[in-house]
């Protein structure tokens, strides 16, 4: 139905069945509209791929054309810059679609499309819950833990939490076959009690055991990746130094990749996982998702490869670490080896790096906490500037070891210890072997909690 004054887009989409794959004509009409092109991307595991273009065949129209083959789940459409909406793709063979082009999220239509219908009042139904939620999250910020209104706050967002399931459920159980009622089922976020602590096998059972792990078709979804990432946040805890929390995520990994499921679900989630924990501190959740075989999927790589080079890494936990020269800012030139505490502390940063600032006071916190308990701190910075380094140094009162070694892709020590991003931190034992590289404070702490008493 067209109304005078506003713009609505029509899409006519033929979609192929999933056994008889055939083409796929989809006819874009949107009034009034000027842009020259339209494009149409399918999401396939990592983000969304383009699979056509159209140019504007007449003001307003355009028409995308897919050979046989395509697979079945999100595909996104877009309209010059602005216009841009996911569909279903399905095995409906016809699917008209109609929007307001200045709001084309939240004015799908489609008058024959039940998948499109059911996926786009759950992706309202969802909006509206996280406006909600950011709302409740940012109250929450100005009251204390202990604040009776932060706990009503809490239990409101519990409500609305439980509301969004509630609906996608009714959802749902009214057409329980259709694709799009997975993909529902694949963006909700079960409902988990904040107070408690759950078991892997309870996680397990709350984040995928209505997930039918064995249809491909949820690759195609941006809310897999969503929902790994939201299963191994659960495996992250403050209170663990990092070598527990190494353990931890990789005990998640091993839970998830040994549950039942198609072979290209199990490769994708692994790819998923790799390229997060790839960029991240967890070197040994990474080398185990890329070293071990699960089940009938291979290892990425056979064996770890070994190093000949001078330069070899040495940062490893159970590694001894490099006895480096020290020319410190206050007393003599010595060497690491000779720093006399129980517990060495090397920390890499800079006064240019905003984490290194944002962390540091914690540090300090933690280093007056402990400094008499045979823990000591030897702070390398990476600065060029030497009136810079020695300004925050002054200023900051840093009365642990500062040394300054301007940082190049030569130098010996940033080599062996791979420093690659700031802060970046080694606790040494007395004789130099390496027994944790927190990534945070807190687990900085946690480990010292476990050597040293306060």
């Amino acid at each position: 139905m067209r109304r005078i004054g506003h713009l609505f887009l029509s899409v006519l989409f033929v979609l192929p069945l999933a056994t008889n794959a055939q083409a796929v004509d989809i006819s874009v009409r949107v009034l009034q509209a000027f842009s020259p092109q339209a494009k149409l991307s399918v999401f396939n595991g990592n983000g969304f791929t383009p699979v056509d273009s159209s140019l504007q065949l007449s003001q307003g129209y355009y028409k995308f054309s897919l050979s046989k083959g395509y697979p079945k789940g999100i595909y996104r459409v877009e309209v010059g810059k602005n216009i841009k909406f996911n569909i279903v793709v399905s095995n409906e063979p016809v699917i008209d679609v109609s929007t307001v082009v200045f709001a084309p999220e939240d004015s799908l239509k489609s008058t024959q499309s039940v998948e499109n219908n059911l996926y786009w009042r759950y992706q309202k139904k969802k909006k509206i819950h996280s406006q909600q939620s950011w709302l409740i999250a940012s109250l929450m910020d100005y009251y204390s833990d202990t604040s009776t209104f932060r706990n009503e706050l809490r239990e409101e967002l519990s409500r609305i939490d439980i509301s969004l399931h509630s609906y996608a459920e009714q959802l749902i159980a009214t057409s329980p076959n259709l694709l799009a009622s997975q993909l529902v089922r694949l963006e909700q976020k079960p409902v988990i009690e904040s107070n408690r602590e759950y078991k892997p096998n309870e996680l397990i059972t709350l984040w995928w055991s209505k997930i039918n792990l064995h249809n491909p078709v949820i690759t195609h979804s941006p809310a897999l990746p969503e929902r790994v990432w939201q299963y191994m946040d659960h495996f992250f805890n403050d209170d663990l130094d990092k070598e527990q929390q190494d353990i931890e995520f990789t005990r998640g990994v091993h839970t998830l990749l040994s549950l039942p499921m198609s072979l290209d679900v199990k490769s994708n989630l692994r790819d998923i996982l790799v390229d997060g924990f790839a960029n991240s501190d967890y070197h040994d959740v990474y080398e185990y998702l890329v070293y071990t075989s699960f089940g009938e999927l291979e290892p990425l790589e056979e064996s770890k490869p070994i190093q000949t080079s001078e330069k070899k890494v040495r940062a490893r936990v159970g590694d001894k670490a490099y006895d480096f020269t020290i020319v410190p800012l206050d007393g003599e030139f010595t060497k690491l080896s000779a720093v006399d505490a129980d517990y060495k502390l090397v920390l890499f940063w800079s006064s240019w790096c905003p984490h290194c600032i944002d962390e540091m006071p914690q540090i300090i916190e933690v280093y007056n906490k402990y400094k008499d308990k045979g823990f000591e701190v030897v702070g390398v910075s990476l600065d060029d500037d030497a009136n810079a380094w020695e300004h925050y140094v002054r200023n900051l009162n840093l009365d642990w070891i500062n040394v300054r070694i301007p940082y190049t892709e030569d130098e010996l020590v940033y080599s062996i210890y791979d420093v690659h991003e700031t802060p970046r931190m080694f606790l040494l034992s007395r004789d130099l072997e390496i027994i944790s590289r927190p990534s945070t404070t807190r687990q900085l702490e946690a480990k010292l909690r476990r050597q040293l008493r306060p």
